[in-house]
Formats: structure tokens, sequence, C-alpha cells
């Protein structure tokens, strides 16, 4: 009995010394570890990319939500499921976005009316936009040729049908909407860009219900490949293109960047 005392006392002891020891030394280390210059480079430049991703991740939250009262619009496609690769508030993330930061729009003075416009294709089985990779035929991007709907009632107020299809990833595009739809619903214009020459049976004037085949998704104009490009804008006594952007949604649901639609 007396050997397992004196054994447990030389043990305690020893555990004692440990954890004075460790407090001592710990009391001697720096505040701040010692380094030169490359260290805190090092540090300071994770620091920055901390705080940028940090501050771009909270503005992507925000562009997800609306502060003004969105125009509610039906999905314009059937039969497939369908991506929204730029959409959002453009004002609070470019990378939501890029259609109100971008250079060439500002430039043109049309970024103003393309706050919230949303540019959406249509998605493979395979859940991707195109039969293969940055293709540049367009038959293998599944919403060209896709049959587009009127997403609202209305009259429509304006029509271009004069561009060809471009060839996807060119670059060679004209800077223009290609051709386009107008209608004006209630105070409101909503604008389907990028639509394939000789697909459109609306005329100007004419008056179109919701969900009534209006032309076909094609590649015109200023485009990278094929796709939907919409927007809605306040009306405007002067150009379309000058007319407040507003806030859509499809069905009661935000069309945001990277948000699916299945239909």
């Amino acid at each position: 009995m007396g050997l397992r005392k004196l054994l447990y006392s030389l043990r305690s002891h020893s555990h004692d010394f440990d954890r004075r020891r460790s407090i001592l030394t710990f009391k001697e280390m720096p505040l701040w570890p010692q380094g030169g210059a490359a260290f805190w480079a090092g540090d300071g430049l994770m620091a920055v990319a901390f705080i940028v991703l940090a501050f771009l991740s909270a503005n992507a939250l925000r562009a997800r939500h609306f502060v003004s009262q969105a125009l509610s619009l039906s999905f314009p496609f059937t039969h497939g499921v369908y991506g929204v690769f730029e959409g959002g508030d453009g004002r609070k993330s470019v990378l939501m976005n890029y259609h109100f930061g971008s250079s060439a729009h500002g430039h043109s003075g049309v970024n103003n009316s393309m706050k919230y416009a949303v540019d959406m294709t249509k998605l493979s089985h395979w859940g991707n936009d195109a039969k293969g990779f940055l293709s540049k035929q367009r038959e293998r991007y599944p919403i060209f040729n896709a049959t587009l709907l009127s997403p609202c009632e209305g009259r429509v107020k304006g029509v271009m049908d004069r561009w060809p299809n471009e060839e996807p990833w060119s670059g060679r595009g004209p800077y223009n909407l290609g051709n386009y739809v107008l209608i004006q619903t209630g105070n409101y214009y909503v604008l389907m860009g990028h639509l394939q020459q000789g697909s459109i049976t609306v005329k100007e004037g004419q008056r179109v219900e919701a969900g009534e085949p209006i032309a076909l998704a094609g590649n015109s104009g200023w485009t990278s490949q094929p796709h939907l490009h919409i927007q809605a804008m306040q009306i405007s006594n002067d150009s379309f293109w000058n007319g407040e952007g507003v806030p859509i949604v499809f069905d009661g649901k935000n069309p945001y960047k990277n948000r699916l639609f299945f239909r």
C-alpha cells in the first residue's frame, strides 16, 4: 500500500512540474510570431483575399433579393429544365448579373434598363447547356429552336427580324439584341432578344396572350451562345432602352443566377 502511494505521489509531482514548465514556456513565447517581410506580406494578402471574398459573397446574396415590386410573368418555355446564367440585381453584384455593370452597356446608355435582365438557357439530360464543351454548332445547344411563349398578355410594340444567327463563341456578333419582340403589358415593356431570324410569328400592334407561341430561341446579335435574353422596364416616352429596369419573377420565382426552372 505504501509503495502505491509513493508512486502516485511521484506521478502527481511529475505532472505538476510538466504543467508549470508548459506555462512558463508559453509565457516566454512572443505575442506575435517573428517573421520577415515575406511572412507578413503573405498573411496580408490572405487577409485581403478573405475580405474581398466575404464582400463579394455578401453582395451575391443581396443580389438575390429585390427592393422594388417585381413584375410577375409566366415562364416562356415548356418541356425541359432551364437554367439562369445571368440574373438578379445587377447593381449589387456584377458576378450575379453582368448586364448593369457592363462597360459596353454603360457606354451605350442602356444598362439602367438592364438592371434585372435575365439570360437563360436549356439544359440537357446531363445538366449542361450544350453537347460538347464550348461547341460552335448552334444545333448542339438544347435551347436553340425552342419555342418561345409570350410571358404575359399585352400588345406587341416592336419587332426586329433582320439578323442572322451567329456562330457560338465567335465574338463576331454585332452589338445589338439581335432579333427581338417587345410587348407592352400594363405600364411595362417586356423585351425578349437573340431570337431566330424568320421565326417571329407576331407583328407590331398585334395583341398576344400569355403562353402564346411568338418565336424560336436563336443566337442573333451580340451573344456568346444560344440563349434567351429577357428584361422588363417601365414605359418611356422615348426609346424603350431609356425605361427604368424592373425586377421580374416567373410564376412567383425569382430568376437569380444559377436557379433552375423545371417545366
